[in-house]
């Protein structure tokens, strides 16, 4: 569980900033064979898929099954390649539909099948022969929550139990001074990493899990020894910065009076 955590934080990491904001793009700009690794079934787990056009890529790097996707102007077609001797093909007997919409948080794919979405990407970056895609998330599946945890536990290193050393230097200063300490920001012993979603510093993150991991448009995070001197010792544990939809941020927002804009 770890280990897969860990590979789809580095992936969220290298991708959600890489060419979420560009001009717009065209099915045209898409028309062509785009191929990814399946080995281990691949295309079919992973929240990330890397595409690219450039067939002696999967040879060259000792790839046994691939995925190839043709988009014409309006349709798209799904085969499985086994690259054996001689190569072995499975031809999907569907041919989707597709249709590129434009959202606040990025480029949206659709592919549908009987007039109905069949499956919704989130074109993350693209270039001449590179194409990542993010594969839409359950909202019940809390990507984005259990991505945050993550970072507090394992990244950020967050731990309950044990105040900060700098917060106990500032208590026992506090006792033996004269005139006390006052410590700001409401700051409690050893809270947990600060979060700040869309500019908004959060009381509590169960807003979190009205957003699904695709609507990010940004993950980061601060040390303390980055944040404290930004954010106050409320941030002795460090900072998650998120960036989601604009949109959907205004509408969930009002409905969690308990959080603050500061």
């Amino acid at each position: 569980m770890i280990k897969e955590m860990t590979r789809t934080l580095n992936i969220l990491i290298l991708t959600l900033f890489c060419s979420t904001v560009f001009g717009q793009i065209k099915t045209t700009d898409l028309s062509g064979e785009w191929m990814t690794k399946n080995d281990d079934s691949l295309y079919y787990k992973s929240d990330t898929i890397v595409f690219c056009q450039n067939y002696n890529y999967f040879l060259n790097n000792g790839s046994k099954q691939i995925i190839l996707w043709a988009i014409s102007k309006r349709y798209l077609t799904i085969q499985d390649i086994l690259l054996t001797e001689p190569t072995r093909t499975s031809v999907s007997d569907k041919v989707f539909n597709i249709q590129l919409k434009k959202s606040d948080y990025g480029h949206l794919f659709e592919v549908i099948l009987n007039k109905k979405a069949f499956d919704t990407y989130k074109i993350i970056d693209y270039r001449t022969d590179i194409m990542k895609i993010m594969r839409f998330d359950d909202l019940s599946e809390e990507k984005l929550f259990k991505q945050v945890n993550f970072l507090i536990y394992n990244v950020l290193k967050y731990d309950s139990l044990k105040v900060d050393s700098l917060y106990q230097d500032i208590l026992r200063i506090s006792a033996k001074a004269t005139v006390k300490i006052k410590v700001r920001d409401g700051y409690m012993p050893n809270p947990e990493p600060l979060i700040v979603l869309n500019g908004h510093v959060l009381i509590e993150k169960e807003i979190l899990k009205q957003f699904r991991l695709v609507e990010t448009t940004g993950i980061t995070y601060l040390t303390k020894e980055q944040s404290i001197s930004i954010y106050g010792m409320r941030a002795i544990n460090g900072v998650i910065i998120l960036e989601v939809s604009k949109e959907k941020f205004r509408e969930k927002w009002k409905n969690y009076p308990g959080n603050t804009d500061g």
